[in-house]
């Protein structure tokens, strides 16, 4: 039997022993030890805690050591009972039970009496976290409610924890499914490395890790649970952070809520930069309109006629918006350019740009070309984009844009939610939720779904339809003994295209050839970009059309058993994963006309390019496959809580993780092994030459066959491998293209002490090792290449002629995933904290916090030329005296660009985290939240590259891109006193009462940045496949009293990098500008009697609309003569959002 064979039926074995038993546990759990007067232990005490909502109740007993446990608990608020023969009867109300929340109440005395007698009390509105050692924070129903957010997006809320850094917080202009992650890191972990569940459920769309399948609305919510650090073994799957939204469930009476959310341009102060450039406030619209209901399911004297077995609770929202990415400027072809005219055409400083002839090797006479040497077809490229429609007024900015957009897409958006819960005894509870999302999304640009594209051509249309369901079922056959089964759903569709295909028709850009005509599908225009142009005008559009669905099921099972001071527990999780989708390769073709000084047929700039007809590369693939993605993920885990004295808890556990990646049933991922490569099989290349004329042709090195010019860098063919060392996952080859360990253990570790035993403060620390499923974007990534797939590459060639190389191909640039053994990405994360109720229902928690990530994703390119190898006289082109294509020296002969995806990088979070917290007492509830941190690490994304030729600790680590040093929230709710309630009139005090306050206030420092390097010349530095970095000669920070608009930084302290130089500017050694945000609401309630109240609700986000610029130009950019061209470097040149404004009425009841 080998080892996998044994770890499948050890795996078989636990899920009999474990099932009935299963997704991530969203109940909470609740201890307590009884005594007497004289501190002793009190058994077989009688308790019942009760849910104050549906009248539920659950009955236990207290244990031989005087403990009582409530293992399964829905998130709610319960009311505690306690009966013993001589003593009194206890009742503590008002115990609040977070998702996931393990709360203990600590000792609990019985005093001497008769059991008619009871002593009331309630619990503490903000306890202290003595039963449990993870780094944990909720948003309560009261904030959701209370707090404003700007789109009703929940995840704009998080930010008001500690460790949580929202890069894109202003930015969550609505609630919806696409992207929703992205921004969002917990104790500097990735965005791609959380786990985001609904209801225990896993929703998250595997293909990227930071879209969603749902994303209920906030009426809809309960509580949003977030656990950060060094949590229990029985959360896994993603390692940096879980976020767990609880839906709400019906109640034994009726409630609900109905509600208009409005906002319109009309209301908004226009943005800086608008003002600055002349630019009105653009459409800025939405409505959003919903309900909910929930309460008993019965028929009095027949069904539920107690009210307390059966619930419901419905859901239902409708958006309607204009979704607007902003203004951009671009620059686009002038109508001089387009007729051969350069005269008026100036590099950023106001430098003439001059046009060279490629076949004299001369500037052309009066920077004009002339019409004899236009290309008919290039033209018809230029003559497709829009005229200039803008004058500059900036003269820092005067020659970087021409062309404004300010366009907007609809965004429709309807949900529904539902849920029922069936006390089905007092033993036995279920629940099922149910909910679906229809979002549409337009989008001119600023998406990964509208491509590159940067201007008003057209809107691509993205309906995307999500739906999930979820059944739990929980039994307790014992005090001691109960299980909890859940299992689930989920799913999103969507698809994307050109909302008006004439507009990207072929036929507009003057029906431009194609090698492959047949495989594209939307007989659209190929992709055209214009390296070297500042801020060029960009038509290329996404994966069109696209399709994708991702169902994912879950099963999870957890079973509890409490042993005098021990509650273990015990659990398994099952994930299958299904992703349909089409595969990235472009069959529309892609021309790249930008400046390229290696290029023989070099302009000197990319319009003029164009206008001749000569390109750098153009590239088209022959078929887009459609991938049938696959995987199976098993966890388990075993784990201990042990009281091992009335003080302190002991939390020990350990997961285990069976996660292997995806395969493609339809057999389209690729990957580069070098052990199957043999370059004595790889095709011959055709190299430049002359024929008998002299004339330059391609030539068959071997037998000096001639070829036409286009076949230059192309393979002979039929002289061999076309593919040399491209391997099919699932043809003879790891299904998944690399294996991981059978078996990954991650144990977890830590306590809490409570060190006077009155719960009053606590002791907590903590350690625990977590893996990670990585995105699915790491193999689908390389759906669509050889040998699956054609992808030709033709260099240095004529828009004219490259139709004559169709049918042949050469090396091929992919990506490629590092085959065999490989390790999961792991984070390693602790923390030391202290925490202490300090009175006023507030407690402060002041910790340690830190991780630790290894082995994580990051792209190397391995078959990258040697370095400075483009300067190697064996490797200039005779016929050119220019450097030779680099597929002619690279170290795989016959491939390209090898961009190997690969498991090494690291990171390191280090942070001290303060919070003070009171939960909502006599009108008043607050939070502080300060963070001080530092996140180092190599590539913030999972795809960052690093250095070909130098060590990424060297050349690519540094403070990571959402490194903030200091980060402080605070929110806060207050209901203003009445002040006419001691007048007892009705009319005043409706007039004078139900004003609330409340408001989020954000101050952060600066995210890190690297200064950008370009110079006039274009010229070859390194003759490699890097890049340089600019050259540092002072300290470049300014004073704060000396720092202007147009200047923040010293930027005489750079200066241009020598030839053969990398530069020595470190990673992201400079910060950005800092955060100062107020928003803030006002609210007023009417109300009508003691549960109905109408609302109405201003709400201003950054309330004093001071202005906060975001970013500084940050280019650098040199002439021959190491002079900084670029006016606009140092200055501001981006800001965060106006004041925006909303209004809302809702009634309650």
């Amino acid at each position: 039997m080998n080892h996998v064979t044994r770890i499948l039926t050890a795996g078989v074995c636990l899920l009999v022993i474990l099932w009935p038993a299963q997704a991530q546990v969203i109940t909470g759990s609740l201890t307590a030890t009884v005594q007497d007067p004289a501190g002793s232990v009190i058994p077989n005490v009688e308790a019942v805690l009760t849910n104050q909502a549906t009248g539920v109740g659950i009955s236990s007993r207290t244990n031989e050591a005087g403990i009582v446990v409530f293992p399964s608990l829905q998130p709610g608020s319960y009311t505690l009972s306690l009966t013993a023969q001589g003593f009194r009867a206890y009742q503590m109300r008002d115990i609040v039970i977070t998702a996931n929340e393990r709360r203990s109440l600590g000792e609990i005395v019985l005093q001497v009496g008769q059991v008619q007698e009871r002593i009331e009390v309630r619990a503490e509105a903000t306890p202290v976290q003595t039963a449990s050692s993870e780094r944990s924070g909720s948003v309560t129903g009261d904030q959701l409610l209370d707090l404003a957010t700007k789109g009703r997006d929940f995840l704009g809320l998080l930010s008001i924890l500690p460790g949580v850094t929202d890069t894109r917080v202003g930015a969550r202009e609505v609630s919806m499914t696409g992207n929703v992650l992205q921004g969002l890191h917990v104790n500097g972990g990735r965005e791609t490395s959380i786990m985001y569940a609904l209801d225990g459920i896993s929703a998250v769309d595997t293909g990227s890790n930071t879209s969603v399948h749902n994303h209920p609305n906030m009426d809809a919510i309960g509580e949003v649970k977030v656990l950060t650090s060094n949590y229990q073994a029985e959360y896994g799957r993603n390692s940096s952070g879980t976020i767990n939204v609880i839906i709400k469930s019906g109640t034994k009476e009726f409630h609900g809520s109905t509600y208009w959310y409005y906002r319109h341009e009309s209301l908004n102060a226009n943005s800086f930069f608008n003002n600055r450039t002349g630019t009105q406030k653009p459409i800025y619209r939405f409505n959003s309109g919903g309900y909910s209901v929930g309460g008993p399911v019965y028929w009095p004297g027949k069904l539920n006629k107690n009210k307390d077995k059966l619930f419901f609770f419905w859901s239902q929202e409708f958006v309607r918006r204009r979704l607007y990415p902003g203004v951009r400027f671009v620059t686009t072809p002038t109508e001089l350019q387009r007729q051969g005219n350069f005269t008026q055409t100036f590099e950023t400083n106001g430098a003439p740009i001059l046009i060279r002839d490629p076949l004299a090797g001369a500037n052309f006479p009066g920077n004009i070309i002339p019409p004899s040497r236009f290309s008919a077809q290039g033209q018809a490229v230029l003559n497709f984009f829009p005229t200039p429609n803008y004058s500059e007024a900036d003269p820092a900015l005067r020659f970087s844009r021409n062309y404004r957009s300010m366009v907007s897409g609809r965004n429709p958006r309807k949900q529904e939610v539902f849920r029922f819960d069936y006390a089905i005894s007092p033993t036995l509870n279920a629940y099922f939720r149910g909910i679906r999302d229809n979002d549409d999304e337009e989008w001119p640009y600023g998406s990964w779904v509208a491509g590159d594209l940067n201007y008003d051509l057209t809107n691509t249309l993205r309906p995307q339809r999500g739906r999930g369901g979820v059944f739990s079922l929980t039994k307790t056959f014992s005090p001691t003994l109960v299980n909890e089964f859940t299992m689930g759903g989920t799913t999103r569709g969507q698809t994307f295209n050109p909302v008006d295909p004439s507009k990207v028709a072929r036929s507009r850009m003057g029906n431009i050839g194609q090698w492959y005509p047949q495989a594209n599908e939307s007989r659209a225009i190929p992709n055209v970009t214009f390296g070297g142009v500042p801020n060029y005008i960009n038509p290329s559009l996404g994966n069109i059309p696209y399709k994708n669905e991702n169902p994912v099921f879950t099963f999870a099972n957890n079973l509890t058993k409490v042993v005098r001071t021990h509650a273990f527990k015990a659990g398994i999780y099952i994930e299958r994963m299904r992703k349909d989708e089409v595969g990235g390769s472009n069959t529309r073709g892609a021309f790249a006309f930008g400046r390229n000084t290696n290029n023989p047929n070099d302009a000197n700039y990319a319009f003029a390019n164009a206008l001749l007809g000569n390109f750098d590369n153009y590239s088209e693939a022959n078929l887009r496959p459609y991938s049938h993605y696959r995987y199976t993920q098993v966890e388990f885990y075993l784990q201990d809580s042990w009281k091992v004295t009335r003080r302190l808890t002991l939390d020990a556990g350990v997961r285990f993780y069976n996660a292997p990646p995806a395969h493609d049933d339809r057999f389209a991922i690729t990957t580069f092994d070098s052990t199957k490569y043999d370059p004595k099989t790889v095709a011959v290349l055709i190299r430049p030459g002359r024929d008998a004329a002299g004339r330059r042709v391609g030539i068959d090195p071997r037998n000096n066959q001639v070829y036409p010019l286009p076949y230059i860098g192309l393979f002979v063919p039929g002289s061999g491998e076309v593919a040399p060392g491209m391997v099919v996952g699932g043809k003879g080859f790891a299904s998944g293209l690399y294996e991981t360990p059978v078996l990954a253990v991650g144990p977890r570790l830590g306590f809490a002490y409570d060190p006077r035993g009155n719960g009053k403060m606590a002791i907590r620390a903590g350690v625990g090792l977590f893996y990670d499923r990585p995105q699915g974007n790491v193999y689908s990534g390389t759906n669509g290449q050889p040998p699956v797939v054609k992808v030709p590459t033709l260099y240095f060639g004529s828009i004219g002629t490259f139709l004559q190389a169709e049918g042949t191909v050469g090396p091929p640039n992919v990506n490629a995933v590092n085959p065999g053994k490989q390790p999961m990405p792991r984070i390693l994360s602790y923390s030391f904290s202290i925490q202490r109720d300090v009175g006023f229902n507030t407690v402060v928690d002041v910790g340690y916090v830190g991780s630790s990530g290894r082995h994580l994703l990051y792209v190397r390119n391995i078959n990258a030329i040697p370095l400075y190898s483009r300067f190697d006289p064996k490797n200039i082109d005779p016929t050119t005296n220019s450097p030779l294509q680099d597929n002619f020296f690279r170290p795989y002969t016959g491939m390209g660009n090898i961009n190997m995806r690969g498991f090494g990088a690291t990171s390191n979070y280090n942070s001290l985290q303060v919070t003070a917290n009171r939960r909502m007492s006599k009108g008043l509830q607050y939070g502080v939240s300060y963070t001080f941190s530092k996140a180092l690490g190599v590539g913030t994304g999972d795809f960052d590259a690093v250095s070909p030729y130098l060590s990424m600790r060297q050349r690519n680590y540094g403070p990571l891109s959402y490194d903030m040093t200091h980060v402080l929230a605070v929110n806060y709710t207050y209901n203003l006193p009445n002040l006419a309630k001691r007048w007892k009139n009705p009319a005043l005090n409706q007039i004078f009462g139900g004003w609330q306050v409340s408001g989020i206030t954000s101050m952060a420092s600066g995210t890190p940045f690297t200064v950008g390097y370009s110079t006039t010349d274009g010229a070859d530095m390194l003759g490699s496949n890097d890049s340089q970095r600019v050259t540092v000669l002072m300290d470049p920070k300014l004073p704060k009293s000396e720092r202007t608009f147009a200047r923040n930084f010293r930027t005489e302290a750079f200066a241009r990098t020598p030839r053969l130089d990398f530069g020595n500017l470190g990673l992201n050694s400079m910060r950005g500008p800092g955060v100062n945000n107020w928003d803030i609401s006002v609210s007023k309630r009417v109300s009508f009697g003691e549960t109905r109240y109408f609302q109405f609700r201003s709400e201003f986000y950054n309330a004093f609309n001071h202005t906060q610029f975001s970013s500084y130009d940050t280019g650098a950019r040199f002439d021959t003569a190491g002079r900084q061209v670029n006016a606009n470097f140092g200055a501001y040149n981006g800001a965060r959002d106006p004041r925006r404004i909303q209004f809302s009425l809702r009634f309650m009841f």
